[in-house]
């Protein structure tokens, strides 16, 4: 992936006055990006910078979704010292739909495209962090499923170094690169079908570490490059999101099993700290209680106890347990299972989010249809 732009620059040469103009954009939709929604359902789509040179009279901004015509808009310009700043906003449902918008500079009779961003939208947005079970990723012809409406951003790499270059939408889960996960897909898959609002997730586990692993943040430099919490705060912040993240789903402690497991409960108050720093506006922490283990570590049952109780003393966490979760080996889930969880977690997040009444009791009730 290349660097996505700070500032893109436009050279339009209009040779009917022998002069150049520029237009310089500080502010214009990525591809494929999805704008965090609203209050009011919206996604708020700012277009902005300054054209340089005399001569063009307007801007207009042509305005599709689904490739049909959507909304039309002419910006005047008004020059000074030979430069003309320009800038406005944009509304669009959040919705099951791709937006586009193609801005014209005018001169005269003539006009030329000097911008042309694609396939954005309106949505929410979530953050998924932890161990190998939190990566969930298996490849086709395991698991298939993609949708448009499901996004995400940067590149996947795990534990390996990141290229702050790598800051391109995507559509979720097309590749290791683009890896959301099994269950993140399933769970996105059924608010998209259920809610029609497209999802972006957004996924820094990795797997085999230890808790430390996710809890180191430098206090000078949360984005980090070489942290696990600085990649992915990186991701989040490079898209736009930096605040509007609905929830943190945090799914680890399978490493302890067999180590520090003593240690868990002080080093989750550590990450969960720097997550109510680093992600302002969180609506929900997601934290899983692993499945039972053959680890040789008595104390886990202690901290998967913690992972269960914490709900009960820090109300924005919400516990969710594993154990019962289908095609289990005994560390890891086979894809039936990460269909199930993302099912589960459907429903407590449509709960949680959108409104869905609270009439299912996982602990009361194993059957289910997995939807392929």
């Amino acid at each position: 992936m290349k660097v996505k732009f700070l500032y893109l620059l436009c050279w339009i040469y209009l040779v009917q006055s022998g002069q150049a103009q520029t237009v310089t954009f500080t502010t214009l939709p990525a591809n494929g990006q999805l704008y965090p929604r609203t209050a009011q359902s919206v996604g708020l789509i700012g277009i902005a910078g300054l054209v340089t040179g005399n001569g063009a009279q307007r801007l207009s901004l042509v305005v599709t979704r689904n490739d049909l015509p959507f909304r039309y808009q002419q910006l005047a310009l008004a020059f000074s010292a030979n430069t003309a700043p320009f800038s406005t906003t944009l509304t669009i449902p959040a919705e099951l739909a791709q937006f586009r918008v193609l801005v014209f500079l005018h001169r005269s009779t003539d006009s030329v495209l000097v911008a042309d961003r694609q396939r954005f939208v309106a949505g929410d947005a979530y953050v998924i962090n932890g161990q190998s079970n939190a990566v969930a990723y298996y490849s086709p012809p395991l698991y298939t499923y993609q949708s448009d409406y499901i996004r995400t951003f940067g590149v996947f790499t795990g534990s390996d170094l990141y290229n702050p270059a790598d800051t391109l939408w995507a559509t979720g889960n097309t590749s290791t690169r683009t890896l959301v996960g099994t269950w993140g897909m399933e769970l996105a898959r059924r608010l998209v079908d259920q809610y029609r609002i497209p999802i972006c997730l957004i996924n820094g586990g990795s797997g085999g570490e230890a808790i430390q692993v996710f809890n180191a943040r430098n206090a000078a430099n949360p984005m980090d490059l070489s942290t696990n919490h600085g990649r992915l705060l990186y991701r989040v912040n490079k898209a736009g999101l930096a605040g509007k993240i609905n929830a943190y789903f945090y799914r680890q402690g399978e490493n302890e099993s067999s180590g520090w497991s003593a240690g868990w409960p002080m080093n989750f108050d550590r990450l969960y700290q720097n997550i109510r720093t680093d992600y302002p506006n969180l609506r929900r922490f997601y934290l899983f209680q692993i499945h039972i283990l053959g680890g040789t570590n008595e104390q886990t049952g202690v901290f998967r106890d913690y992972q269960r109780r914490i709900s009960a003393t820090q109300p924005l966490i919400r516990s969710y347990a594993t154990v019962g979760t289908m095609a289990y080996d005994g560390v890891h889930f086979g894809v039936e299972g990460h269909r199930q969880t993302g099912l589960e977690l459907a429903r407590i997040v449509g709960q949680d989010f959108y409104g869905s009444p609270r009439k299912f009791n996982r602990q009361m009730s194993r059957k289910y249809t997995i939807v392929q």
